[in-house]
């Protein structure tokens, strides 16, 4: 119809549904936000006070979705975001020097449960045959060695793979497009690991926080 306001169709959304409260589920987001703070964790995910993503975080998105499907014409997502035109081409450099992996699953989910409850993580690809991590990051906060070593998220996976497939991944790759640099595309990569020994120190991690959602304690810090 002329004059009729053209709107995107939306990006694929967050499944909310099949986790807590409506589940006794958890993602990794949900898990390392009730560790954190269980009060937090109450007003976001319970009472539903999530505010507007920034545009940080709007951006994180439509790479994650264009990562997966190469096909997406993410130009209009950006502009929708408030980008300007120099960073929506290094928006399309940067993505393509995130390569296709050969046999990657984009977007994978590992589903896994642990004492009555169910853990999602989701991996930014998952190659099977070889157990290969990879994730994707944007934004200007440093990514760094340690860092990644100490990535609460990647552990949270490394988790649930091990608990799932009974054996850790054998390689993870953190890839980070630092957007900070608006001249030229800066795209570093780190290796990192997993071991069995902080696998299992993870998981007694778990047991904190099931035993502490069960006791429905949203006020008071769980260590």
């Amino acid at each position: 119809m002329v004059g009729e306001l053209y709107t995107l169709p939306p990006l694929p959304e967050y499944d909310t549904k099949s986790l807590y409260p409506n589940e006794k589920a958890l993602s990794s987001s949900q898990f390392a936000l009730y560790e954190e703070d269980p009060q937090a964790f109450f007003l976001k995910y319970m009472l539903g006070a999530k505010g507007e993503p920034s545009q940080a975080m709007s951006i994180g998105r439509i790479f994650s979705a264009a990562y997966a499907d190469r096909t997406l014409p993410f130009k209009p997502y950006l502009e929708e975001a408030g980008c300007s035109p120099k960073f929506i081409n290094l928006f399309a450099e940067a993505l393509a020097k995130f390569p296709v992996i050969k046999g990657g699953r984009p977007e994978h989910e590992i589903w896994v449960s642990y004492r009555g409850w169910k853990f999602r993580a989701t991996l930014d690809c998952y190659v099977d045959w070889c157990f290969m991590d990879v994730e994707n990051k944007t934004g200007k906060m440093p990514w760094t060695q340690e860092r990644t070593n100490f990535s609460e998220q990647i552990t949270f996976q490394a988790w649930t793979h091990w608990l799932k497939h009974k054996v850790p991944f054998r390689s993870i790759t953190l890839n980070w497009w630092n957007t900070g640099i608006v001249s030229h595309v800066a795209i570093q990569s780190f290796k990192t690991s997993r071991s069995i020994t902080a696998l299992r120190a993870f998981q007694a991690r778990v047991d904190v926080v099931i035993d502490n959602l069960e006791a429905h304690n949203f006020t008071n810090p769980i260590y």
